[in-house]
């Protein structure tokens, strides 16, 4: 057992390695003129949204987000407590 928890900071080494060498490409835009639209078109929505303060606006949709995720845990484990108590459903 010993012999295993050794080698395996040196396996994940090497995965991390082997993902280093390889190249990413970035694909170039395909419409750059739509591109510009559609940066254009968002800016419009996020002007018309007020949001004077992006790191407040940051933080807000990031607790947003943990709280959907929390809902849904929590709802994942009443189901499993539901399906524990009432097979078939």
């Amino acid at each position: 057992m010993a012999k295993h928890k050794k080698s395996l900071p040196m396996l994940f080494v090497f995965i991390f390695s082997s993902v280093q060498v390889q190249a990413v490409s970035i694909p170039q835009d395909p419409d750059p003129a739509y591109t510009q639209v559609i940066n254009g078109r968002a800016q419009k929505i996020v002007e018309t949204l007020g949001i004077t303060d992006a790191d407040k606006a940051l933080q807000d949709l990031t607790q947003a987000l943990q709280d959907k995720l929390h809902v849904q845990y929590l709802l994942t484990r009443i189901s499993h407590i539901v399906g524990d108590y009432l097979p078939g459903i």
